[in-house]
């Protein structure tokens, strides 16, 4: 795999080729319209968008057969119940371009999502996967502001590379991702026995041959609530998380990767400050995004006592993120005068 360099151009007269939007829905009525119609409002027109219905029992397969009627990029496929990774599965066998970008049904892209995301990949032609920032919304389609920004990393090819180097994975935000389709089928597409990780799972495979980045800036709205697998999974994600840490450093060192039973029994082998350290950096991550929460709820000393606490314990992740998200803010700014 050969390094390739950062580029600051951005090659405006290349023409921009086709793409696949897919998005596997199951029972998401409340906000399937608002996706949807972000997808189909996009700057870059020329895509075809598949929409897997997983088996749903509300008004979603209504609402899509809807759209579908009045607008011909949208192509439907029903199925009964099965989970997203396998759904994703089948809508990337479905696509015809080589590039499809992932939606999900209770978020939006912002109009200029697909434009910028192909001109990346025009200046970052080792690229195979690319996600971005995203904007947090909450239930009521309320945005966070700069303090909702999820920020990801790598942020460009230089920085995955040392993601590499330091055995970390890539934290991608799932539906703001473009991924080349012959490359993610290459390497089998999703891994179905992962379940909610399995996007995690299958970024840490191709990471070890392919070039994966995000870009740094928010290009969806990413929707969460306290009801939110965000949150009231997010020990058991973060727990997997570390898994595949320990899978993935395996088999870049030719070693057996540990199931699951392994690794938690490996756990209770651990020197206590390890194993502290790891619970001190669940809570604090966990405290930061209940804070936010709290903050966009209305609640503003609960949310920055709970912000404290956060502090207290991940200091140096707390800072870098509000510094992250005063970067990305000040660099949209930029964007945006220099549009003017």
């Amino acid at each position: 795999m050969s390094r390739a360099t950062d580029s600051s151009q951005t090659p405006q007269s290349y023409p921009l080729p086709s793409v696949s939007v897919i998005m596997a829905v199951y029972n998401a009525e409340q906000y399937l319209a608002e996706a949807i119609e972000s997808v189909l409002h996009q700057t870059h027109t020329d895509f075809e968008f598949i929409i897997v219905d997983d088996g749903s029992t509300d008004r979603t397969p209504e609402i899509i057969d809807w759209y579908a009627a009045r607008d011909g990029r949208i192509r439907v496929i029903s199925q009964a119940n099965m989970d997203q990774p396998a759904s994703l599965n089948r809508a990337l066998a479905a696509a015809s371009n080589d590039w499809v970008a992932l939606m999900d049904a209770d978020d939006k892209c912002m109009p200029h999502r697909l434009e910028t995301q192909l001109r990346a990949l025009q200046r970052e032609p080792s690229v195979r996967v690319l996600g971005s920032y995203a904007r947090r919304l909450d239930e009521q389609g309320r945005s966070w502001g700069i303090w909702g920004i999820r920020t990801v990393k790598p942020k460009s090819v230089t920085e995955y590379y040392k993601l590499i180097e330091r055995n970390e994975l890539m934290s991608l935000v799932h539906p703001s991702v473009m991924m080349h389709r012959s490359t993610i089928l290459a390497f089998g597409g999703y891994d179905t026995s992962f379940g909610p990780a399995a996007d995690t799972e299958l970024w840490s495979r191709i990471s070890e041959k392919c070039v994966v980045m995000s870009l740094p800036e928010p290009l969806i709205y990413y929707r969460v609530h306290s009801g939110s697998m965000t949150i009231t999974r997010f020990f058991e994600q973060r727990l997997m998380l570390r898994w595949l840490q320990a899978r993935q450093y395996a088999r870049r060192h030719r070693l057996p990767p540990p199931s699951l039973d392994e690794y938690h029994r490996s756990l209770g082998s651990r020197f206590a400050l390890r194993r502290l350290k790891c619970v001190r950096q669940d809570w604090g991550s966990y405290l930061e995004m209940r804070s936010t929460l709290a903050w966009y709820r209305g609640h503003h000393l609960r949310a920055l006592l709970i912000r404290a606490a956060a502090s207290v314990l991940i200091p140096l992740q707390v800072a870098g993120g509000l510094w992250a998200r005063k970067s990305s803010f000040l660099n949209r700014s930029d964007r945006v005068q220099a549009e003017k």
